[in-house]
């Protein structure tokens, strides 16, 4: 049922330079029905969670194309600096958030390579619904210019966020809700082409990392553009398993002095700030509503019953 192939080595798409013999190993849309592709995010060496994740995804029954991960361990400058600066306005910005922002990149053009209108994208710790294997099966439950559509729910415990007024909802019945609050992560979420093409219109330019990228309209403009919506409950969570990020393992940025600290806390305070009148103006005018998110495995389940 899988194949394996390779990438022609030092090939180079739009600008980004791609891995030699960049390894894919893809499963066939067709023996599951999905007419959108799954793409994982994997490191070489994280066969752990290769082995892991295969066997959930198999278990839900998503078909996937594995996409070999940069690696900020050894990625050299050159190609995190196509894609993502060093720093911005939440700080440094580590050499594992730069790579995950590569590896999200490579992976938004691995997309537009084909001829799908939309793409799932999945991180490898993720862990999914029993229900969402559907979402993948027909792309008409995907409401008109919902070019991204955050289908995890980020963190361990519940969140209150600013939802606007509901926009659809899954195959299985869950709402789709216009999200209004920044919401981190990018374990799992779907993008158009036209978001996809926005995002790499980004690289070398890319001041945040990735999750603040798609899902922090105080921070990204991209965000503020394509306005992204959310599935609620979450049909998606990092959280699953113990917790063990790749990510912010590889390196730290240096504390910066204390006057430096304060005025970036000013600055994001300010950021914080930019969108209030908009937030405001949702609440009082539009139908937003503060709600509680969380990720829910079984939809005939309550929240938090499992």
């Amino acid at each position: 049922m899988s194949g394996e192939r390779f990438i022609p080595a030092g090939r180079v798409v739009d600008g980004l330079r791609r891995p030699e013999q960049r390894l894919r190993r893809e499963f066939h849309m067709s023996a599951t029905g999905q007419v959108i592709p799954a793409f994982l995010i994997n490191l070489e060496r994280r066969p752990d969670r290769m082995e892991r994740v295969s066997e959930h995804l198999d278990h839900r029954g998503v078909a996937f194309e594995r996409v070999d991960a940069c690696d900020g361990q050894s990625a050299n400058e050159a190609v995190l600096g196509e894609v993502a600066l060093a720093s911005g306005p939440l700080g440094g910005i580590t050499r594992g958030h730069r790579a995950c922002a590569v590896s999200h990149s490579w992976t938004w053009q691995q997309f537009l390579d084909g001829t799908a209108s939309h793409a799932l994208i999945l991180e490898d710790d993720i862990f999914l619904s029993a229900d969402f294997a559907p979402l993948l099966r027909d792309s008409g439950w995907i409401p008109h210019g919902a070019d991204l559509i955050k289908l995890e729910k980020y963190g361990r415990r519940s969140s209150r966020l600013l939802l606007g007024r509901r926009v659809g909802q899954t195959p299985s019945g869950r709402p789709l809700y216009p999200l209004r609050s920044r919401h981190g992560g990018t374990g799992a979420y779907m993008i158009s082409r036209k978001g996809a093409e926005q995002a790499l219109a980004q690289c070398g330019h890319i001041d945040v990392p990735v999750d603040h990228l798609l899902f922090n309209a105080t921070l990204s403009r991209l965000c503020r553009s394509l306005r992204p919506v959310i599935a609620c409950p979450g049909m998606a969570t990092q959280y699953a398993y113990p917790y063990n990020s790749d990510t912010w393992t590889q390196g730290r940025p240096v504390r910066p002095a204390r006057w430096r600290r304060n005025l970036r806390k000013l600055r994001r305070g300010a950021n914080e700030l930019r969108l209030l009148p908009l937030q405001t103006a949702e609440l009082l005018f539009c139908g937003a509503r503060l709600r509680k998110v969380e990720f829910q495995e079984d939809p005939s389940s309550p929240p938090g019953s499992k």
